[in-house]
């Protein structure tokens, strides 16, 4: 159960879990419910305790006032710590010059001790960057007054807007700045001088470079927002007694004891926790998934496919799920986290009992309850064979020199998974010997006879089955996956062909990237891929995203694939894009496939169509320059009950920094921004087929990863055009088996037979 904040008393102390300061929850006391001048129904947070020791602001040493260009500047309007209490920046990029002689709060522009500058905070990380969502969502923006100095600021006051701020002299109790009311006395404050003490954390302590205070017991100063009337340098702050006094602006052994307003109508838990804290509580998590569903017969050296009914979220959060797995009364492991409703995991040898359980979890990270299956016991039907390798030929390879290390003699099973738009991987089981122990380590590549895409081995573990074998497993992804070893180190605008926008985005942050030790040794260019027809769009990559999730989002959009090959001779690795070839039923430049078990072509099949996560319209936020509102574009459509509505954060589309190419609007770019990111949220269409290896269509020859076919099954009324995006080959009990799944299809692609 719940209650609103509202109904708390004044002093009741609260805090979110996820809200942090040197990876601590903060721990807020209120301060007051709808006060004076501050936003109607809202309550006022106080940080318990000073937080960590900072500076006013910095020496300004281009000032025009010697005061300022000693010590600092104490118009809070101009402040660092005001900029810094705002942030959401990470470490080192939350500064912006506030005025022509402003200066971030580095070490030489500080107070100093022995030489050595007093807290610089520079390269902090934005106060706010580890709120959580929700509650960077719940602050409220608070207008405050502001006393001026006399000596060169004018006197009078002055109005600040803020979410996060400190207090003045009038809202803890003290004496007015020249007279000047900044607010209305705060009732945490009401007891006069005592009310004021303050401590700092244990952790706010720990990252100071100043010798005191001793510990987390020890009463110390707290800057307020407030100015000494006839100083242009010294700020006023409420000494370790409560008492009042004034120092220079740029001292970082003053602390910082911030202040911000949420809504009155803000959950928080019935009960305290063990210090004394109600819980904020945000967002609601999804409800439990109602059931779960494993095959009745589950058999080792093969998949189960388990299912599990949709959760809803009470505040309306896309939903994913988190599928884990246990055997032989073992632990869990996470085997798969989406948003599908179901999961076809690998059985091997060594389970003789197995049982799932599912969670759901919303955007903001909340989870539902654990939902667990039946437990099943698994059908053993005989030792696994161990094939030799002369049949699949193994090679394992030095990851820099390209040169083999040596063969993979036999092997127990190998599952070697190919993919479209997104990365390989691969899963091998080998009988445990000296030689495979040698040669199987982790960063060593592996390749397969007839692939020219390479392994690299990420884990390995070496175990006794089942029978009381040893064997080796090794797991690993494909080459591609060094792309996610690269960020986009630069914000990266382009108005081209997809094609060409991958190469790009690959070539300046792999291939020849501005800093030299950002290069991924022996990666090229393909340079003789086929042109993949794709048109010309307007592309915006998120600065210092994951380059492959990049990739992978900008070819999906445009249904294209990409991956790194290998040419073992050349000792290269080659980044190339393609797009699979069009085999659908109804076209005629190539020889159809289609799969049926009408045409004895597939031995298994199954047939999902989900709309569970479909969004069909959004509203893309753009940069918002401060106090004016922020650029808005619309991207999709649909009516009624077919429209569904999401809002995308676009504020990285920066129209000051980015060169907007002629013809291209800042709109347009919000606008492809938006359609990208609908993509995610298209209907879910696909069929999972085993595919016999033994008739046509054959694999890699008549279709391959990417390639556009047919499926249909006449008895369920389905047919579909989709391309292969998924293709397992798995070599196990001396045997290959082929899992191919189809999809997701674009909706206009369905048809239901009559």
């Amino acid at each position: 159960m719940a209650q609103q904040i509202s109904s708390l008393a004044v002093g009741a102390k609260v805090r979110d879990p996820n809200s942090k300061i040197f990876n601590v929850p903060i721990i807020w006391k209120i301060a007051d419910k709808n006060h004076s001048g501050y936003p109607a129904n809202s309550v006022t947070l106080i940080a318990e305790r000073s937080l960590a020791l900072r500076a006013f602001d910095a020496m300004e040493p281009s000032n025009n006032n010697e005061n300022r260009r000693n010590a600092g500047n104490n118009r809070y309007l101009h402040s660092n710590i005001r900029q810094w209490l705002n942030s959401e920046a990470d470490a080192g990029l939350w500064y912006t010059a506030q005025h022509n002689a402003d200066t971030p709060p580095i070490a030489d522009n500080l107070w100093k001790v022995s030489g050595i500058g007093i807290n610089p905070y520079d390269m902090k990380a934005g106060f706010i960057s580890a709120f959580s969502l929700g509650l960077k969502a719940a602050l409220m923006s608070t207008t405050l007054i502001v006393a001026r100095n006399t000596v060169t600021d004018g006197g009078g006051s002055e109005t600040v807007t803020e979410k996060v701020f400190l207090a003045s002299v009038t809202e803890v109790g003290l004496l007015n700045v020249n007279g000047i009311a900044e607010g209305v006395l705060l009732p945490l404050f009401s007891g006069g001088q005592a009310a004021r003490v303050a401590q700092v954390t244990t952790e706010g302590i720990a990252d100071s470079n100043y010798t005191s205070p001793a510990n987390n017991t020890v009463a110390w100063n707290w800057w307020l927002r407030s100015p000494d009337p006839v100083s242009s340098q010294r700020s006023r702050q409420v000494e370790p007694n409560g008492t009042e006094n004034s120092y220079a602006a740029y001292s970082g052994m003053q602390s910082v004891r911030p202040l911000c307003n949420i809504p009155s109508t803000t959950l928080v838990s019935d009960t305290v926790d063990g210090d004394g804290c109600y819980t904020l509580i945000f967002n609601q998590p999804p409800t439990t998934p109602p059931s779960i569903t494993p095959p009745t017969s589950v058999t080792s050296g093969q998949t189960a496919r388990v299912q599990w009914e949709a959760s809803t979220d009470p505040d309306g959060d896309a939903i994913t799920y988190v599928l884990e797995r246990g055997y032989n009364d073992g632990g869990y492991m996470q085997v798969y986290s989406g948003p599908e409703l179901f999961y076809s995991d690998s059985i091997t040898a060594e389970m003789n009992t197995v049982t799932w359980r599912v969670k759901a979890r919303d955007t903001f990270g909340n989870e539902s309850e654990w939902q667990t299956s039946a437990t099943i016991t698994v059908k053993h039907l005989k030792p696994p064979a161990v094939i030799p390798s002369a049949n699949i030929l193994l090679t394992v390879y030095d990851p820099k020199t390209l040169t083999p290390i040596g063969l993979l003699e036999e092997i127990t099973s190998l599952l070697w998974t190919r993919r479209y738009w997104a990365v390989g991987e691969f899963k091998l089981l080998l009988p445990y010997t000296e030689h495979h122990a040698q040669i199987v380590k982790n960063g060593r590549l592996i390749g397969k006879r007839g692939d020219k895409e390479l392994g690299e081995i990420r884990y390995i573990s070496i175990r006794r089955n089942a029978w009381g074998m040893e064997e080796i497993e090794a797991q690993g992804k494909f080459l591609t996956n060094w792309l996610d070893k690269r960020m986009v180190w630069s914000r990266f605008m382009a108005e081209d062909n997809t094609q060409n926008i991958l190469h790009t985005l690959v070539n300046q942050n792999a291939i020849n990237p501005g800093k030299s030790d950002r290069i991924i040794p022996n990666l090229y260019s393909a340079g003789n891929e086929p042109p993949t027809g794709a048109g010309v769009i307007s592309f915006a990559a998120e600065q210092y995203k994951s380059l492959l999730k990049t990739c992978e989002d900008a070819a999906r959009a445009a249904m294209l694939g990409f991956r790194i090959e290998t040419d073992i001779r050349a000792k290269r690795h080659y980044f190339l894009v393609y797009k699979g070839i069009d085999h659908a039923a109804g076209q005629t430049e190539n020889m159809p496939c289609v799969f049926s078990p009408e045409f004895d072509n597939v031995l298994e099949q199954s047939f999902t169509q989900s709309v569970e996560n479909v969004r069909t319209f959004a509203i893309v936020g753009g940069f918002a320059p401060r106090d004016a509102p922020c650029q808005m574009a619309e991207a999709g459509g649909g009516a009624g009950l077919d429209r569904s509505e999401i809002y995308v954060d676009g504020s990285d589309v920066d129209r000051q920094t980015w060169d907007v190419p002629p013809g291209t609007t800042y709109e347009d770019l919000l606008a492809r921004r938006g359609q990208i990111e609908l993509e995610k949220y298209a209907e879910s269409l696909n069929f999972t087929s085993k595919i016999d290896l033994n008739v046509t269509p054959r694999y890699k020859i008549d279709f391959d990863v990417g390639d556009r076919v047919t499926c249909v099954n006449r008895r369920w009324g389905v047919s579909i055009n989709s391309r292969v995006t998924e293709v397992i080959e798995t070599y196990q009990q001396g045997k290959v088996e082929l899992n191919v799944t189809f999809g997701v299809s674009l909706p206009t692609l369905f048809d239901m037979f009559r």
